[in-house]
């Protein structure tokens, strides 16, 4: 029989593979899989927009761009190797702390999830963005029941809005939530009848804040059957997605809103230099 002193026997124990009480850092399956209570979410300083030194700009296949920010893998969203990436901010951490419960303002619908600001949904399914939602319509169904109970903003002046692939600075999917009592896309979309935009998204003829901003054709817009009602904005924007080809696809970016007599309409934007958010939240 071989036998060991008290210190040999603990330097072997020590160089054993134990975590006896260990907490790992919660990834993409954690999150996924709703696990995320016996590990910890990253924290803000530990992911960077260079991804600790090991990201780099992705070039979109199509318009033969970069996108915004850096990555580890490109175009696959928040997966585990893109665990430091600032990009994916949203996903790792803020999302993270509402699962774990440690925002405390957070309000839950389903796998979606109004994150503790109160100005981003997202959910905890891995999708980086518009093309990959395809008619997921959970999110926007979520933001609409949010602004007709008044609690983020209102029916009346608050819009939904989600960037395209282009102009994104995330890499999971968010709803802009925003209060626009001003909005010149509002004032413009109260001029028009209904009807004649009820079956399919429709350019609309005159710009949009300017032409510097959405010229006259650039923003494409589909209205509600009837006043007061919800919007299927996913499927709307998956059909339109579809019949467009390249980097057609890349540029569009989609919201909703409520004209003056009660309307809701989805519009999308087809720019690749003009964010949806910018559309809906501040013109």
């Amino acid at each position: 029989m071989i036998t060991m002193g008290p210190f040999a026997f603990l330097s072997v124990l020590l160089s054993l593979p134990w975590n006896i009480g260990g907490v790992g850092t919660c990834g993409t399956a954690d999150i996924v899989g709703n696990s995320v209570a016996n590990c910890d979410c990253p924290t803000r300083t530990s992911l960077t927009p260079s991804c600790g030194g090991k990201g780099m700009k992705c070039n979109d296949p199509y318009c033969h761009v970069d996108t915004t920010g850096e990555l580890v893998e490109c175009f696959e969203g928040c997966v585990q190797g893109n665990i430091e990436c600032d990009a994916c901010y949203l996903y790792f951490h803020s999302l993270c702390l509402c699962m774990k419960k440690s925002s405390l303002n957070c309000i839950q619908s389903g796998d979606w999830w109004l994150l503790n600001d109160h100005k981003l949904i997202t959910t905890s399914k891995k999708v980086p963005g518009i093309l990959q939602l395809g008619s997921d319509n959970g999110g926007w169904e979520f933001g609409q029941s949010l602004l007709g109970a008044g609690t983020v903003a209102s029916r009346q002046w608050g819009t939904l809005s989600v960037n395209s692939v282009l102009s994104r600075d995330e890499e999971q999917i968010h709803i802009h939530v925003c209060d626009n009592p001003s909005s010149a896309l509002r004032t413009h979309l109260s001029t028009l009848n209904w009807y004649d935009f009820k079956d399919k998204p429709k350019p609309l003829l005159v710009p949009i804040a300017g032409n510097s901003r959405f010229p006259a054709g650039t923003v494409q817009c589909q209205a509600a059957l009837n006043p007061g009602t919800h919007m299927d904005v996913a499927e709307i924007t998956s059909k339109y997605v579809n019949s467009l080809g390249g980097c057609e696809r890349e540029k569009v970016g989609a919201g909703l809103i409520t004209d003056k007599n009660d309307y809701s309409w989805v519009c999308l934007t087809t720019m690749d230099d003009h964010a949806a958010v910018q559309l809906f939240c501040y013109v």
